[in-house]
């Protein structure tokens, strides 16, 4: 943190060591995130590989003992985001829309979304 080796932390030390540690974590979850829903290995993430990983199978009900109507707001709240992020509205998400997908509150076209209740 102390980058100009003084034995003080500066408050442009401090903030340029929390944007960097935050950059690193964000890459590191969005490389996470880019190995657990692209199923397909294809490096894009479509909304079904997503769906059903987060989700499970539709078929199935979505797992045993789940809140049908709350399960089915959470699905539609994401699917919009989905939709929100895919910018060229090709169906999947790769790069900056997988980033926007999983991170909105960080993207000026994602607000509506975020603030979405």
């Amino acid at each position: 943190m102390d980058g100009d080796g003084d034995g003080a932390v500066a408050a442009a030390e401090l903030r340029g060591w929390l944007l960097r540690t935050r950059g690193r974590a964000r890459a590191e979850e969005l490389q996470r995130g880019r190995e657990r829903y692209d199923r397909n290995g294809d490096g894009a993430v479509s909304w079904d590989e997503y769906r059903g990983e987060a989700y499970g199978n539709p078929e199935d009900g979505f797992g045993d003992g789940a809140d049908p109507a709350a399960y089915g707001a959470l699905l539609a709240r994401d699917r919009r985001r989905f939709e929100a992020a895919d910018r060229d509205g090709d169906g999947v998400a790769t790069g900056p829309e997988l980033e926007a997908f999983l991170h909105p509150e960080d993207f000026e076209h994602m607000r509506d979304i975020v603030l979405k209740v």
